[in-house]
């Protein structure tokens, strides 16, 4: 992983020319800051249904395969797992901040296996995990 640059803050978004933009770290309640953390919500939010849809859509497709063949299956299965960690690691890193409410993204939005389920099916397992 590449270092960050000393006191600043990597945004959600990048600069015209596609490159990473930063902001000064040192205030955390100015409007650049306060921006890029509504950012980041709606970027979680985003995140958390497309997992959602995604696990819905390999739910309702197991038995279809002509809807998705196994291969895709086993992509879309290993791509939701990754995605279900960074926002693990999205979430954890957000309960680390000041003012951060718990209940703004269910745990059941960014765990894998998916919990929801009342009947326990899940994706199918693609052994990729």
């Amino acid at each position: 992983m590449s270092e960050g640059i000393a006191g600043l803050r990597l945004l959600p978004w990048t600069d015209p020319a596609g490159k990473p933009a930063y902001t000064p770290d040192g205030n955390p309640a100015g409007l650049i800051a306060q921006m890029a953390d509504d950012v980041e919500r709606q970027q979680i939010t985003r995140a958390s249904a497309v997992l959602s849809d995604v696990v819905e859509l390999l739910r309702t497709t197991k038995d279809a395969p002509r809807l998705i063949n196994e291969p895709s299956r086993i992509v879309l299965t290993a791509a939701c797992e990754a995605l279900a960690n960074v926002l693990r690691v999205a979430v954890s890193r957000g309960m680390r901040l000041p003012g951060y409410d718990r209940d703004e993204i269910p745990e059941s939005e960014w765990t894998w296996p998916p919990r929801s389920s009342p009947s326990g099916d899940g994706p199918a397992e693609s052994g990729s995990g």
